[in-house]
């Protein structure tokens, strides 16, 4: 690798270089004598924070599918004791469904740490939530709910917690890195 470092960003190319952004209107300098290449910066470089609302809450294929069976956003009421406490800790909760038909899609999503997550986690599975990781990695299924209610579940990564009140929803939920 620093053989083919070298080669690419040798004397010799950065002239290449140069003529490349030039053409494509970028510009490009050498250093001078004095600078040092410390890889310090003047200014920290953070991501500007993402908005998320209930209509950016999933991934767009979520949205797609509830048009297509018809459903529409409802004002969240309750759902059930699993994830009320994502609601109670101020989280954002959406709901999607039919009027007057029963088929409901409740979605959530709440900032907390790691040592958060742990600890709600552990209150979970002691009632009766599994890591499945299945129908995606990092899945927690909620424990067993009402009979004539799909089991939904959890997904933690990045800072935020993730419910969907489906298994079938949980594709939808945008991958986190841990």
């Amino acid at each position: 690798m620093g053989k083919l470092r070298g080669a690419l960003f040798g004397a010799g190319n950065l002239t290449v270089l140069a003529a490349v952004f030039a053409l494509t209107g970028c510009t490009v300098s050498a250093p001078d004598a004095g600078d040092s290449a410390s890889g310090t910066s003047t200014k920290p470089v953070t991501a500007a924070p993402v908005e998320i609302d209930c209509d950016t809450l999933l991934l767009p294929a979520a949205y797609e599918d509830f048009e297509a069976r018809g459903m529409q956003p409802f004002a969240f009421s309750t759902w059930n004791d699993n994830m009320q406490f994502m609601a109670d800790s101020d989280g954002l909760v959406c709901e999607q469904g039919v009027p007057n038909s029963g088929q409901v899609a409740v979605f959530a999503t709440l900032e907390m740490t790691s040592e958060q997550w742990d600890a709600k986690k552990s209150d979970l599975i002691k009632l009766g939530a599994s890591e499945t990781n299945n129908p995606i990695s990092g899945y927690l299924q909620e424990p067993d709910v009402d009979v004539n209610v799909s089991r939904g579940g959890y997904v933690f990564g990045d800072g935020r917690l993730y419910y969907v009140s489906s298994d079938h929803l949980a594709q939808w939920i945008p991958q986190k890195t841990n």
